[in-house]
């Protein structure tokens, strides 16, 4: 297969460069990189600030980058994984939130540890490993090549849960997988940021319905079925896209917003409709009221795959149909004991106290060079 040729190829060269890299002392330097975007998320730069504060001898060297299909991409994708190997070679700990190809193709020193932490609070999707060789997932060939999660010393899982799922996803042993939840957690049931109010007045008018459905890959997603069944009249809909999704929507009724993060925007909504993201959990520890819109169900399990049974757990509150969906909503009546043991059993952690925990777990990693 010519791109396993090329992964190994490329994967040699790297090894060349970052050879002269390692000839640097190790520091009291802790690295942070993510390629969720162009600047770290809100769980991230959480993390990142409690860090500085417990380890104020420590550089918090942060490198954040999201790369786009072009040919400027290209290169900027490549200055990212060469500052990545740089930073790499003199740091005693990386933190991630997403597969780093220097970090799991490279031969390191013994004194690097590494710590996923991924961006989702739970997997309610089956990723990585889980998937291999399905439509959304990699060859195993190439998987192999691009030594696809390897060489992490722990992961930080959302609660006990989810613990079993990110096992099978990054091909770990289940002690290595810890439920500690996510520093964003810390923040949830925190006061929304005042600014949304100003920026967003209408959301004090009337009830307001936030749609955060996650990414498909290599196709879109139909909203406008969604909107068309909409009651504007009765409701406000707030539509929070996946980074990913690039889709263009344009209507005056709607509050499309790219100014805050979801789960901030999250506060102020009083209805919660989402598919398989893992905001549902964000959802859940808000107590809000819950919905899943899932009308390509039968594809999505065929060419994802899913680790929890929405349909069953939210029996009552997922639907294939819009207008189900819609009357639904309209049903003042809604059983919220299904959100709570939702919660409880993905999050079964302190929801004021994720960010303290995780730091001391990481401790051990911290030790004077």
């Amino acid at each position: 297969m010519f791109a396993v040729i090329l992964i190994h190829i490329i994967v040699f060269l790297m090894q060349i460069l970052y050879a002269f890299f390692k000839i640097k002392r190790t520091k009291k330097k802790i690295l942070i990189a993510s390629r969720q975007g162009n600047k770290l998320s809100e769980n991230m730069q959480l993390l990142a600030d409690a860090l500085k504060k417990e380890y104020p001898e420590y550089e918090i060297k942060i490198i954040s980058f999201k790369g786009k299909n072009s040919f400027a991409g290209m290169v900027q994708s490549l200055k990212y994984i060469i500052l990545t190997m740089y930073h790499l070679a003199d740091s005693r700990l990386c933190i991630l939130d997403g597969y780093n190809m220097p970090v799991s193709v490279l031969k390191h020193k013994k004194a690097l540890k590494v710590v996923q932490m991924w961006h989702a609070l739970m997997a309610v999707k089956k990723f990585g490993y889980q998937i291999l060789d399905k439509p959304n997932g990699y060859k195993t060939q190439v998987a192999k090549a691009l030594r696809m999660h390897e060489q992490y010393d722990l992961v930080i899982a959302g609660g006990e849960g989810s613990r079993k799922h990110f096992a099978e996803a990054f091909n770990m042993p289940l002690e290595k997988i810890l439920p500690l939840g996510a520093p964003i957690v810390d923040t949830l049931l925190q006061e929304p940021d005042s600014t949304i109010i100003k920026t967003y007045p209408q959301i004090l008018e009337k009830e307001t319905i936030l749609y955060a459905p996650t990414f498909r890959k290599n196709r879109q997603l139909d909203i406008n079925s969604l909107i068309k069944a909409f009651d504007f009249d009765r409701y406000n809909l707030v539509i929070k896209l996946h980074p990913l999704d690039k889709q263009l929507l344009k209507d005056n009724r709607i509050i499309i917003d790219k100014k805050f993060s979801t789960e901030e925007i999250m506060k102020v909504c009083d209805i919660v409709v989402t598919d398989y993201s893992a905001l549902s959990l964000s959802a859940a520890i808000m107590n809000k009221k819950l919905f899943f819109y899932i009308p390509d169900a039968v594809e999505y399990k065929t060419n994802q795959g899913l680790n929890i049974d929405i349909e069953s757990q939210f029996n009552e509150y997922c639907f294939t149909d819009v207008n189900n969906l819609i009357s639904s909503i309209n049903n003042k009546y809604y059983r919220k004991k299904q959100v709570k043991d939702f919660a409880n059993y993905y999050m079964n952690v302190s929801e004021d106290n994720c960010t303290k925990m995780i730091v001391q777990s990481l401790s051990v990693f911290v030790k004077v060079v």
